[in-house]
């Protein structure tokens, strides 16, 4: 039996992607898979479930590897750090920034209350995890955070976020297969 398995991420980050793709790891840990390459390539999301993947995973007994191809942006981020070993194709882009939220339909009371302390625990919660990712200070990455930080794959690389070589080989999967989850599965969410 393979105990290899691929996911090709490339869908918004959002509650029914992210269920969607912690079904499928727990499905494949429950058929014994002890190593998943995890493919993301992501315009980001919904912080969130982005964090609750990252617990998901990190709990996980098998090996997970990232392979970033393309963009992976903001929550997505948070996804492609839940690999112990992770690799990125020579022409990805990774952005980091800080978290944006709508706050539509809310009094300014709420905000205060409610929102503003819930952006600035999930803004904290990923800059720890790029922390300890990157081995950088959290305090850096809450600055980098600030604004937009755009980072080619030898940027990310020398920041951290790539902890193994730079890939241009294609990935080689022969007899296994892709289980895809994109945004084509969830026409139904903006």
């Amino acid at each position: 039996m393979n105990n290899k398995a691929y996911i090709n991420f490339r869908a918004k980050i959002h509650k029914k992607s992210i269920d969607t793709l912690i079904r499928i790891l727990g499905n494949l840990t429950a058929k014994n898979i002890k190593d998943v390459t995890l493919i993301v390539s992501s315009s980001g999301g919904q912080v969130q479930p982005a964090l609750d993947l990252y617990n998901f995973a990190k709990g996980l007994p098998i090996k997970i590897t990232t392979y970033a191809l393309g963009q992976v942006s903001s929550a997505a981020i948070v996804i492609y750090c839940a690999a112990e070993k992770r690799y990125a194709h020579s022409k990805s882009k990774f952005l980091i920034h800080g978290i944006r939220g709508g706050a539509g339909g809310y009094s300014i009371k709420d905000i205060e209350n409610k929102i503003m302390p819930k952006l600035k625990e999930q803004s904290s919660k990923i800059a720890e995890i790029i922390a300890k990712t990157t081995g950088k200070n959290k305090l850096e990455i809450e600055e980098d955070m600030t604004g937009e930080k755009v980072l080619n794959t030898e940027k990310a690389k020398e920041y951290g976020l790539i902890n193994e070589a730079v890939d241009d080989q294609p990935i080689k999967i022969v007899g296994i297969p892709i289980i895809t989850i994109g945004d084509d599965l969830f026409k139904d969410i903006k």
